[in-house]
């Protein structure tokens, strides 16, 4: 038995009231996956982005902390005295704890197990690292360790003019 044209309006009028079609759902669910996936990049470089600043600062206070101990050292360098070190051209070490100048293959050239800490004593031209320094009171630190994101190296390195007192 066919619709009437009155029983046909109310028919159609009740079916799209029905609820969403696929499509819109579907549409629905792409936007918010595209606006959880943009939330999750932004965030997670944002992270890596305060990890890395967090790493060079930390390996800005170790080598700050290596300057102020060459400067305590310097002073107190005697070459007659064989416990004191005499800085030697284009050597790498690094300063520890009790301001004793050690080689770099010293667990004290490596504070936390992420930083490698390396000094040269620039009076030459042998190291490339010394990049034209000729002067006797030239030190060039270097920081170095993992990059966050575990591609290759991050490093910092000063270059550190010892005035004689």
């Amino acid at each position: 038995m066919p619709l009437s044209l009155r029983q046909y309006k109310w028919y159609s009028h009740k079916s799209r009231q029905s609820g969403d079609t696929m499509v819109e759902v579907m549409i629905v669910l792409a936007v918010l996956g595209l606006a959880i996936g943009i939330s999750y990049s932004t965030a997670n470089r944002a992270l890596l982005q305060a990890r890395e600043a967090q790493e060079n600062t930390i390996a800005t206070e170790l080598l700050q902390s290596q300057i102020e101990k060459l400067r305590y050292l310097a002073p107190n360098t005697d070459s007659s005295d064989t416990s004191k070190y005499v800085f030697q051209h284009n050597t790498t070490y690094c300063v520890n704890e009790a301001a004793n100048i050690v080689p770099t293959t010293n667990s004290a050239c490596k504070p936390d197990d992420l930083y490698n800490i390396s000094i040269t004593y620039c009076g030459g031209s042998g190291d490339p690292i010394c990049l034209g320094h000729t002067s006797d009171d030239t030190f060039i630190l270097q920081a170095v360790w993992e990059n966050v994101e575990g591609r290759g190296n991050d490093t910092i390195t000063f270059h550190y003019r010892l005035h004689p007192s």
